[in-house]
């Protein structure tokens, strides 16, 4: 039901990988997600350039559309990882992708190097189980900030910015598409490389609260724990 027919995505170099394919995706979806985002960016972009496809845990359709070439860019990459996945085990269970995902985890921690992949792993938050939609206009210089989206094709009221929702989900502003934090007569932004703090009357910032990034522009510190933290001050 993934596939109809179409098996490029697998392809006919490795026809042992077809029975493992079949394997793989009697797992659970969301941690098929997981083991191939710990590998790479497996999403691919669509044609109006800021909407991008990843899976879902619970729509079956958000599989197929990167599993079918189409016009969106990255089918060769997702095909890359998959191939990657697939090239790990005979068979796959639950528990062995929780070991790749938690290793995946552990290095970057080990190591504090905080890719987006690492906050999308981490956090539920990020995956709620919808389209497998999300929105970059920057993906390659501003990977931090993004939206989840919750419908299809559009930007909504429920869409939202996973980091401050990880932070606090109660005082999201859906009027702000989930963009504004509401504090004590402030509101909170997430920015590439921090989160700024805003007057709600005079929109003037107010507090700047920097996340350190290596030269490549990856975070070198977990900045979910750290506004948590900032936040039970």
């Amino acid at each position: 039901d993934l596939l109809q027919g179409q098996i490029s995505i697998v392809g006919l170099e490795h026809p042992e990988y077809f029975r493992r394919f079949q394997s793989l995706f009697t797992c659970e979806r969301d941690l098929v997600d997981c083991a191939l985002m710990s590998i790479g960016n497996y999403g691919q972009k669509e044609k109006n350039g800021w909407r991008y496809q990843l899976g879902s845990r619970k729509i079956t359709k958000a599989w197929r559309n990167l599993f079918h070439k189409s016009g969106n860019a990255g089918f060769e990459q997702t095909n890359d990882i998959l191939l990657e996945l697939l090239s790990r085990s005979e068979t796959f269970t639950d528990d062995l992708l929780r070991n790749i995902i938690q290793t995946f985890l552990q290095e970057c921690e080990e190591k504090n190097l905080y890719h987006w992949r690492y906050y999308y792993i981490r956090y539920d938050v990020f995956r709620p189980g919808s389209y497998g939609k999300y929105h970059w206009r920057n993906l390659g210089e501003k990977p931090y900030e993004l939206l989840v989206m919750q419908t299809e094709s559009q930007i909504s009221e429920n869409s939202y910015q996973p980091f401050l929702k990880a932070v606090d989900s109660k005082n999201l502003s859906k009027d702000h598409r989930g963009q504004r934090l509401f504090l004590h007569g402030s509101y909170m932004t997430c920015r590439n490389d921090a989160f700024v703090i805003r007057n709600t009357e005079t929109d003037e910032e107010t507090e700047r609260i920097s996340i350190a990034q290596n030269a490549d522009g990856i975070d070198v510190e977990d900045r979910i724990q750290k506004i948590l933290a900032w936040l039970s001050q």
